[in-house]
């Protein structure tokens, strides 16, 4: 639902899903790009920038548990500078991150 071009969702939209999981944001070329916030049914949900369908850039994503990471996104992966917070807004580990996976 939104704004098409060309048969595309394109400009401002929302995309549901069988499953439950929706994405509303920014679309072009009938591809998440751009701000949006995805959401799954579990409750998990990420908000900030995409390019190409994928979380890429600066973004937030929050856990079922309130556990969240927030920080840089390279093809949806943890990549660059982040940090991890729990439920209580206590501060985990904070550093460098590649390819999903903590580096310190």
């Amino acid at each position: 639902m939104g704004e098409f071009r060309a048969g595309k969702i394109h400009g401002k939209g929302k995309k549901t899903y069988p499953s439950g999981q929706a994405y509303v944001g920014d679309f072009e070329g009938g591809e998440f790009n751009g701000m949006g916030e995805y959401t799954w049914p579990s409750g998990r949900k990420y908000t900030g920038e995409f390019k190409d369908d994928q979380p890429n850039g600066k973004g937030e994503k929050v856990y079922p548990s309130g556990d969240r990471y927030i920080g840089d996104y390279l093809n949806g992966k943890f990549t660059g500078q982040g940090k991890e917070i729990d439920k209580n807004g206590v501060v985990k580990r904070v550093g460098s991150w590649e390819n999903g996976k903590f580096k310190g």
